[in-house]
This record gives structure tokens, sequence and C-alpha cells, in this order.
């Protein structure tokens, strides 16, 4: 995956070199004949734009990282069946992204369908998810205690909820998952763009700040994500271990955005 995307970089930037042609015809004419000056675009539009973002990242990032650790405790999966189960669902979800994307452009659903109704729609998928994979008390079967020192099942011995701890079929979790990731994100990454798009208006120098500034937020999104979730998980692990590397590289690597 790491090189599939490295080959798609480079063969974005050689169509962009070669292939793509920009002009301004267009809004320079544009510009000629307005005559009153745009007012500023409206911040609390942004600003929510910016928060659908925030909580797309955040939930990506969540899922993402505690992925194999949640199919290996509630399902009992092994890490081969883990690694397995959640790589066949990232699959899924990305060839259904892949076509959807196409579709879009294609056929332009958001003339049937506008961007906004279609962000709410894909939040409300993203809840849906955290939903049906929570350990509900009316769920009929309880989770597996890890014995002998497994690396599946729930860790008693660290937890005192395991017990307590109802089992979620995978089935319905791994359905929504590419649901979410296959269909959710795909939409939203168009709809949210699009708004901001709308919402900036044709300001150019405007449209390149805010811009800027989503990347930049976005990036500090996913760095505080991972920090939250393994913070959450100190007092559970020792934090000399190998697992704790991610944690202290994320820091540097905040050290050296900022510096």
């Amino acid at each position: 995956p790491a090189l599939f995307s490295l080959l798609l970089s480079v063969a974005g930037v050689v169509v962009l070199i070669f292939a793509f042609e920009e002009r301004y015809d267009v809004l320079k004419a544009d510009a000629a004949k307005a005559t009153t000056k745009l007012p500023p675009p409206c911040a609390i539009a942004i600003s929510v734009c910016v928060a659908t973002r925030f909580i797309q990242i955040y939930a990506t990032t969540t899922v993402g990282t505690i992925g194999s650790a949640f199919s290996m405790l509630m399902f009992s999966f092994n890490k081969e069946e883990a690694v397995t189960a959640n790589a066949t669902a990232h699959l899924i979800a990305g060839t259904i992204g892949a076509a959807l994307y196409f579709i879009l452009i294609i056929f332009n659903l958001f003339k049937w369908v506008p961007p906004r109704i279609s962000s709410l729609l894909c939040l409300c998928i993203y809840a849906s998810l955290f939903v049906v994979s929570y350990s509900w008390p009316f769920l009929p079967n309880k989770v597996k205690m890890s014995v002998n020192g497994s690396d599946w099942g729930c860790y008693s011995d660290r937890f005192d909820w395991c017990e307590n701890l109802t089992e979620v079929s995978p089935w319905i979790y791994y359905t929504f998952y590419v649901l979410v990731f296959g269909f959710a994100a795909s939409i939203m990454n168009v709809a949210v763009t699009t708004l901001y798009s709308e919402i900036i208006g044709p300001r150019r120098q405007v449209y390149a700040m805010c811009r800027g500034i989503t990347f930049v937020t976005h990036h500090v999104y996913y760095y505080l994500t991972t920090l939250l979730m393994t913070l959450r998980h100190l007092p559970y692990h020792d934090v000399t271990s190998v697992s704790y590397i991610p944690i202290r590289a994320q820091k540097k690597q905040l050290f050296l955005l900022f510096s």
C-alpha cells in the first residue's frame, strides 16, 4: 500500500506538470466586471467545515489505531486473523470509495443530494459505527477472557470491566466499517470540500489562506488524536516498552512541525 501510494503521488505530480494548464481568463474577466468588493466569507460557516473535518479525522484515526486491538479483544481474533479481517475491510472500503469517486465525477450526484445534506448524512453514518460497536448490556454473549498470556481476548488482570463486557457481532461491525470508510468517508471528502469552496467563493487569496489553515489543522488533529489515545492507555502499559515508541515519535514530529 505504501509503495502504491508513492506511485500515485508521483503520477499526480507528473500529470500536474505536463497535462494541467491553469488559466485565469474567466476570473480576470469577472473581476473586471465586478463593481463592488466582495464581503469577507462567513467565519462561522468556515469553522463548521473545519470542525466537521476534525470529527472525520478523529473518528478515522481512532478506529484505524485501535482496529486490530479491538478485533482481538472483542472477537477473540489472533494476530493473523485480526490483520486479515482489517485488511480485507480496508480493501473492500477502498474499492467502494474509488468507485464512488468516479461515480461522483461522472454523474455529479450533488445535483440531487446537496453537499450539506450529504455531510449531515455521513456524520450520522459515522456515529452509527460507534453505536453498533458499543458493548451494550443487553447483548447476549460475553467476550472471552485472555488465558495463559494469549494475544486475544480481554485481559481481566488489567481491566476490571472484562467480566461484564458483552460481545459485538463481527459481521455487524465490519459491515458498518465498510459503510463508513467506503461510502461515508468518500462522500464527506467531496461534500465538505465543495461546501468550503462555495463558502469562500471567488476569493483566491482568502481561499489559499483558508486551505493552508485546513491543511495544518488536519495534521494537528491527526497528531493530537494519536497522542490522546496513547495517553489514555498509559496506566495499563509500561511507558518504557517498545509499544510506546509511537508516542515518542509523535512528540518529536510535533516539535519539528512547530519549531
